[in-house]
């Protein structure tokens, strides 16, 4: 079975975000609350709270007990929760969100990934990088997954990893992006130059940015050289 082109794989992704992007354009309500959930605080004083609700004002959680509708006021958002559980989101600590777009083709070539992946990878724009991205982690928030650490090891050039981070930012995801190289290999450094940039950009922002170091098993000759590159690209984020 021949493998899917990068086209049809682009033209599908552009219709399916045409199509859930409406929904998504809708500026929230800067007061929201979730009322009469079972709600699972992590909180060993509060406990958990059946009937509870939970208060959010721009975006940050203000007040979690029962009865907060008068806090909340009459403009508020609400969302109903009854017969439902209200707990923290999830936290997923390794993801590679740039392969979003390759479901699918891993039947071929004897169902190996690495060889299949790595080859579509090098043939990703940084458009396709930046919508791989963004529908993954869109996916992952509406399985109830708020934090990703995401292994980006495509970054082709210095838009691809622009659009990596612009793409993680836009979904909304709280994350930590580990800014890797071209491919899964040591043999050509990160850019540290566009590390520091991204690195200065996200003081402040739910998308930390960290250095993708790591070497797989490398023989004992290459280890001064891994340590070495490690050891840059962390001072270089820092």
């Amino acid at each position: 079975m021949s493998m899917l082109k990068l086209p049809a794989v682009r033209a599908c992704v552009a219709a399916l975000a045409c199509l859930s992007l409406p929904a998504l354009a809708a500026e929230p309500s800067s007061t929201v609350l979730i009322h009469g959930g079972y709600v699972m605080t992590m909180d060993p004083q509060l406990g958990d709270l059946d009937g509870g609700d939970v208060l959010v004002q721009d975006g940050r959680i203000v007040a979690v007990g029962r009865n907060l509708a008068a806090q909340a006021g009459s403009a508020a958002q609400r969302i109903d929760a009854r017969g439902k559980v209200v707990l923290p989101g999830f936290v997923d600590t390794h993801s590679h969100l740039y392969v979003t777009t390759m479901r699918g083709q891993f039947r071929n070539a004897q169902g190996k990934f690495f060889p299949v992946s790595s080859r579509l990878a090098a043939a990703m724009t940084a458009d396709d990088v930046g919508i791989a991205m963004q529908l993954g982690a869109l996916e992952l928030l509406s399985g109830g997954i708020t934090t990703t650490a995401d292994f980006f090891d495509n970054v082709l050039t210095p838009a691809h990893g622009t659009a990596g981070w612009q793409a993680l930012q836009a979904a909304g995801i709280r994350a930590i992006l580990y800014y890797g190289g071209p491919d899964k290999t040591t043999r050509r450094q990160i850019d540290l130059e566009q590390l520091r940039a991204l690195a200065a950009l996200t003081k402040a922002q739910a998308v930390a940015i960290r250095p993708r170091c790591w070497c797989i098993r490398p023989a004992p000759a290459t280890w001064t050289r891994c340590w070495s590159m490690a050891a840059s690209s962390s001072t270089t984020a820092n």
